[in-house]
């Protein structure tokens, strides 16, 4: 039985410093998950960091809303505005992959993300 869970901010990662990995317990719990539960196939990596993003809040009447700007790498035009969904936080796995992707060459696009009122590094609601 799983439980959302949107207080649980995994994994674990710093909007104001998103060049920095996750620590390095993050790894540890990571393993553990994937030990007990290998049917599951358990996706939950540690933060890889993101050196060239650059941390921006906007404020609102609820609280903080807070995000990553993510220049893209080589010539472009696009921006994407990707909103990841209701669940985990910018930092996730998949979505770091997806980042990078993104702002690489040959899509070179600009990419600005942000975690959700009251989900990852957001204020609640």
């Amino acid at each position: 039985l799983f439980v959302f869970l949107q207080w649980l901010r995994w994994p674990p990662c710093s909007w104001k410093a998103p060049g920095q990995p996750s620590p390095a317990w993050a790894s540890w719990i990571s393993s553990i998950g994937i030990t007990l539960f290998p049917s599951l196939q358990l996706k939950a990596e540690p933060f890889p960091g993101l050196p060239l993003a650059q941390p921006f809040t906007v404020r609102g009447a609820l609280g903080k809303v807070r995000g990553w700007r993510l220049p893209r790498i080589g010539r472009g035009t696009c921006t994407v505005l990707y909103l990841h969904g209701n669940a985990g936080n910018m930092g996730v796995d998949h979505r770091v992959r997806l980042y990078q992707l993104l702002t690489a060459k040959p899509l070179s696009c600009d990419v600005a993300t942000i975690d959700y009122g009251g989900f990852g590094q957001s204020d609640g609601w």
